[in-house]
């Protein structure tokens, strides 16, 4: 068979695919029968195609120009369905869609999807309190049919492409028209254009595809679960990218803040969230700064704490054999093993190995004189606050700049952490996804902007769309006029 030949025959199609077990193949005057079993409903086929089909006087008569034209106009009336002459559109739509009639040179595919598919469910790893709770599911069509109903403007887009060379998974570029702007969208089409993959079965091709700064740790595409951050953030102004056979939603361009914003900010009492946002900010720095600075005070330069501390810390460091900088770099090692082993494991299990762990390597470590109390109470201090960041990537890259901090006070005392303080400045500064300061809008930004950033500012402040996304229409609700900046 020339492998170039796309004509289209029933004898090509059952030789192409010929040793599958779960195709049916048959042939029916000049009718030719496909049939996907698991993914077809047969009944529907059976029903809506089969029967009118033999209806039709075309097929009877034999007469292909005379049933191409009754099956055109009407006559096996199925609202989704399509016609194609090439074959290799053919055997894709075929293994997607379930079911095909094939009459000469030209196939009719039937989109009659019937397997069996997750129910609509509680998110699992983005609760809330005060929320939806419902969250994307494996099915494309079923997501894309959750964000039309959330937004019934026809400005949303759903445009789609087929990525993978085996898999040819559909991927869904989602938008806002007449409020993003179009040169993030054709930046976002053009990149995921130039994937070449055999296979897409997870979100990282796409992510790496999408990621302008590939040599940061720092994410630079938010992905969620939830179809109201989805919805949030298109109006915002955002492109949001679909993949099928996947849970979640990857949305860019975002930005620093966006990792530390929780959807249950927007739905609390303002003043409240502001507080919540405040500490969150502050806790990154715990994050960061917590276990290196003791390390680096406490190893290098003990006459810039109080004397009462420096007597404290001598007293429980007493019998310990291990230096300051060793316990803390042993200590967290330990807890992200003990991170690691309880997401491997199942929830029961893993449950009692993170209490377990805690048990062991706080208590007893100390009672073994293994380790002194303080570096336990900062370590797990630094540790705890690293929970409280609501993006797990964002949390993910905090943790090894977390370690880097540690070993640079180690060996270098204050001058280290200041140091890789800089590296790590630098390190988001030089981030600039789709022409935008990763750092917007704390860098250079207005103060109405900082204003919904670092504090929840009220719905009725919240009056522009963020503008470091240049969105066309910049304006999300009517100002009062002595609000007008």
């Amino acid at each position: 068979m020339n492998v170039h030949d796309d004509s289209l025959s029933f004898q090509k199609l059952t030789a192409c695919l010929k040793g599958n077990q779960d195709l049916y193949f048959r042939q029916e005057g000049i009718v030719g029968i496909a049939l996907v079993d698991g993914i077809a409903n047969k009944q529907h086929f059976a029903d809506y195609v089969l029967h009118p089909l033999g209806k039709c006087s075309g097929f009877t008569e034999g007469d292909a120009e005379k049933l191409h034209r009754q099956i055109t106009e009407g006559s096996l009336w199925y609202p989704a369905f399509c016609e194609t002459q090439s074959f290799s559109e053919l055997v894709t739509k075929l293994l997607r869609n379930g079911a095909a009639l094939i009459v000469g040179n030209m196939a009719y595919v039937f989109d009659m999807k019937a397997f069996d598919r997750r129910a609509v469910s509680e998110p699992t790893g983005e609760s809330l309190v005060k929320g939806a709770k419902d969250s994307f599911v494996e099915n494309i069509s079923t997501n894309t049919a959750i964000l039309r109903q959330r937004i019934g403007s026809p400005d949303l887009r759903i445009e789609s492409l087929q990525l993978g060379r085996r898999t040819s998974t559909t991927v869904c570029v989602i938008y806002l028209q007449g409020v993003v702007d179009p040169a993030h969208v054709k930046e976002v089409k053009t990149r995921l254009g130039k994937i070449d993959i055999a296979a897409l079965l997870t979100t990282s091709p796409v992510e790496e595809a999408l990621t302008f700064s590939p040599r940061t740790l720092f994410p630079q595409v938010l992905y969620t679960e939830r179809p109201d951050v989805a919805c949030a953030r298109l109006c915002e102004g955002r492109v949001a990218v679909m993949i099928n056979g996947l849970p979640t939603v990857l949305i860019v361009p975002v930005t620093l803040p966006t990792f530390l914003h929780s959807k249950e900010d927007m739905a609390n009492n303002y003043i409240f969230n502001s507080c919540v946002r405040i500490l969150r900010h502050f806790l990154v720095f715990v994050v960061l700064y917590a276990p290196s600075m003791y390390v680096a005070l406490t190893t290098f330069h003990v006459e810039m704490m109080p004397t009462s501390f420096v007597a404290a810390i001598a007293a429980s460091k007493s019998g310990v054999p291990l230096t300051i900088f060793l316990e803390a770099l042993l200590l967290l090692l330990a807890f992200e093993t003990l991170i690691e082993a309880g997401l491997r494991l199942p929830k029961t299990v893993g449950q009692l190995v993170s209490i377990v762990g805690a048990l062991v390597v706080g208590e007893a470590a100390v009672t073994a004189k293994l380790l002194s109390p303080g570096v336990v109470i900062i370590v797990s201090l630094s540790v705890i606050s690293n929970f409280t960041v609501p993006n797990q990537d964002f949390a993910n890259a905090l943790r090894l700049w977390r370690l880097i901090l540690t070993v640079c006070a180690g060996l270098f005392g204050v001058l280290g952490v200041f140091s890789a303080s800089l590296l790590l400045l630098t390190d988001l500064c030089s981030i600039t996804p789709y022409g935008i300061p990763y750092c917007a809008p704390y860098a250079g930004a207005s103060p109405v902007q900082l204003e919904n950033s670092l504090l929840r500012a009220r719905y009725s402040r919240v009056n522009y769309r963020p503008r470091f996304l240049t969105p066309l229409d910049i304006k999300q609700s009517p100002i009062p006029p002595d609000e007008e900046e």
